[in-house]
């Protein structure tokens, strides 16, 4: 009998040896383990749903739940990533992703799916952001950056220590 159920720490070690140790053999379970553990930044205590069928994991959507202060009100955020199923079951992918539809009081984010989830994503409702990317550089490129007095630091303790609360908060976040 299939079901869904909430994906907690404690079923990380099921969740990567059923969906996830297969999904990218470059990534390991340590790579994997941080996105199902608890940060500061959400308030639920899951990271996403299980599908089950007799109690084994046969199909997983991740959730990463974070709230953001913008125009001084918090919102609630919640990043999609890592709807895998297996095969056999992809018949019934759709019902991991209605805990997510239900999430009206959050923004609903999926910075990296598939194309097939991108088209599925669309006939859900969810809109595309932009899908280029461009990087202006804060400096002349064509005077030395020492003598425009600009510094590369890529040193997390530096960087750290030279962010404001807010950011500060942003970037560990993001850790």
């Amino acid at each position: 009998m299939v079901a869904i159920e909430k994906i907690t720490s404690d079923m990380f070690d099921d969740v990567y040896t059923s969906i996830l140790a297969d999904d990218d053999p470059d990534l390991s379970s340590d790579d994997w383990r941080p996105l199902f553990q608890p940060n500061h930044a959400g308030n639920e205590n899951h990271f996403g749903y299980a599908l089950t069928d007799r109690g084994r994991i046969v199909g997983m959507l991740g959730m990463r739940h974070s709230q953001r202060s913008i125009e001084g009100k918090r919102k609630e955020f919640c990043n999609l990533h890592s709807w895998i199923v297996d095969e056999k079951y992809r018949s019934r992918s759709l019902l991991l992703m209605r805990p997510a539809l239900k999430l009206t009081e959050h923004t609903l984010t999926d910075f990296t799916p598939t194309e097939p989830v991108c088209a599925i994503s669309r006939k859900l409702g969810f809109k595309p952001l932009e899908s280029s990317l461009r990087i202006l550089l804060p400096f002349n490129l064509s005077r030395r950056r020492e003598e425009q007095g600009v510094r590369i630091e890529s040193d997390s303790d530096s960087i750290k220590s030279s962010l404001n609360s807010t950011e500060l908060q942003l970037s560990e976040d993001h850790q």
